[in-house]
């Protein structure tokens, strides 16, 4: 009876954790720079790696748990012209009602106060508050870290790696959502110093970050801002439930049907894709055959381009 008990309760609790984590990959939504999330303006540290786009499902979580705006509510972002990227930006200090406004009105007050166009940033009292909401791993930190994230002023970049350099393990109780959307901002514009190699430290090895999915989301973010040193990490990590799978990985590792390993197999793939320049064709709900061809292609390719680049 304990036995059945037990595993009910496992069950239970990995739900609710893929829950909470597809809600943090929905508040990412907020840290768009650009009106269409798949079809961004390239720059040249960009132009082969785009952001990863927020997807449907995403959507639908955020409406059954009520953590954020629906997608057609979701407020319209405009890019900035190059004459208003070079004025000054005004400071402005954090709403006194930044942490008790309404779930759904979150993302439109953001559009009216924080706009993502350079024009407007923190004050530095109000980053720090923002520090310090980050602490706690409840909903307030889910948004400190989306407004952080969307100034895309260092100091705050510096903050949310600060964060995340902190290493918080996963407990119970714990809202972890805030330290992915913190990893994500730097796939969305974020900066601080150091950022790529900070971030690709917190991918791999004995200073992996602990919690899985926040680990994942700083591989991607490391990915995009031109570090490759987490891609062993990613390609180990789409190998599980496969016959090449790591006999002892360095991660904890999940049931091979878990929803929340699905998910961050599927995180993964798409960061990789994005990396190589080319349309993510993995399915972490795929067949073992047809991932395990996938993951041998990703693998050939990226072999070919280090070949490529080292002649």
């Amino acid at each position: 009876m304990g036995t059945v008990v037990g595993k009910q309760m496992s069950r239970a609790n990995s739900r609710r954790t893929a829950i909470l984590a597809c809600v943090a990959f929905a508040c990412v939504a907020c840290l768009h720079t650009q009106p269409d999330p798949e079809h961004p303006p390239l720059d040249e540290n960009t132009a082969s790696n785009p952001p990863p786009s927020v997807t449907p499902d995403i959507d639908e979580a955020l409406q059954t748990t009520g953590t954020a705006n629906h997608a057609d509510s979701r407020p319209e972002v405009t890019t900035p012209s190059p004459t208003a990227r070079q004025v000054a930006p005004v400071e402005v200090a954090l709403p006194a009602d930044w942490s008790s406004t309404p779930r759904d009105a979150f993302a439109a007050d953001l559009q009216r106060w924080l706009p993502i166009d350079g024009r407007i940033r923190l004050d530095a009292a109000s980053i720090a508050t923002l520090s310090r909401a980050l602490r706690p791993s409840d909903e307030n930190s889910v948004r400190a870290a989306v407004i952080l994230g969307r100034t895309q002023d260092p100091r705050a970049g510096d903050v949310l790696l600060a964060r995340l350099e902190a290493r918080v393990p996963e407990r119970p109780g714990m809202l972890f959502a805030g330290d992915v959307v913190a990893a994500a901002a730097f796939s969305s514009g974020a900066s601080a110093p150091d950022a790529g190699a900070r971030l690709e430290a917190l991918s791999r090895g004995s200073g992996a970050h602990p919690v899985l999915d926040v680990r994942v989301e700083c591989a991607a973010a490391s990915l995009l801002l031109g570090r490759d040193g987490a891609i062993p990490f990613l390609l180990a990590f789409l190998r599980e439930g496969t016959s090449a799978q790591d006999p002892r990985p360095d991660w904890t590792r999940l049931d091979f049907d878990d929803e929340r390993l699905l998910r961050l197999q599927d995180r993964a793939a798409r960061a990789l894709s994005a990396h190589l320049g080319i349309a993510c064709a993995f399915r972490a709900h795929a067949s073992v055959a047809v991932r395990e061809s996938e993951i041998a292609r990703l693998s050939n390719l990226i072999a070919n381009r280090g070949r490529a680049s080292s002649r």
